[in-house]
């Protein structure tokens, strides 16, 4: 199995928790592949979320405490910060959407250890496609 595919089998269960004002929080999965970021949700989540995210349009996967998460972020959480724990951590997926404007998608990794490596995965995708399209 190459690395691509190993890579393409990758997947990180997470709830999504807010961020992005077309999604209601959901219980679900991140997956990574070669060329994207997908983020789907399971049959007996409430809301669905299907989302694919091109690994050139990513701009940031990183963990945040909520002590760390600004005011700004808070604000487009909106009602759901409340329900955010203290000194929690938080998987932060930002991206370009198709209009080109910068969103935010809060993830809940119940500090799943091996969530390091899906970040450090992403920007090894990421700079593998940038060096792809640079060819």
């Amino acid at each position: 199995m190459s690395e691509n595919e190993e890579i393409s089998k990758t997947v990180f269960l997470m709830n999504y928790v807010g961020g992005h004002l077309d999604y209601k929080p959901a219980i679900g999965y991140l997956v990574l592949k070669p060329d994207t970021i997908e983020y789907k949700t399971f049959e007996y989540s409430l809301n669905r979320i299907d989302l694919k995210v091109p690994i050139e349009k990513l701009k940031g996967l990183e963990i945040r405490t909520t002590e760390e998460i600004t005011f700004g972020r808070w604000f487009l959480i909106g009602a759901l910060s409340i329900l955010f724990k203290a000194k929690k951590k938080y998987l932060i997926l930002s991206y370009e959407d198709e209009a080109d404007m910068l969103q935010h998608m809060f993830f809940d990794f119940n500090n799943q250890s091996k969530i390091e490596a899906c970040i450090r995965l992403a920007n090894q995708l990421k700079l593998e496609r940038k060096q792809q399209l640079t060819k």
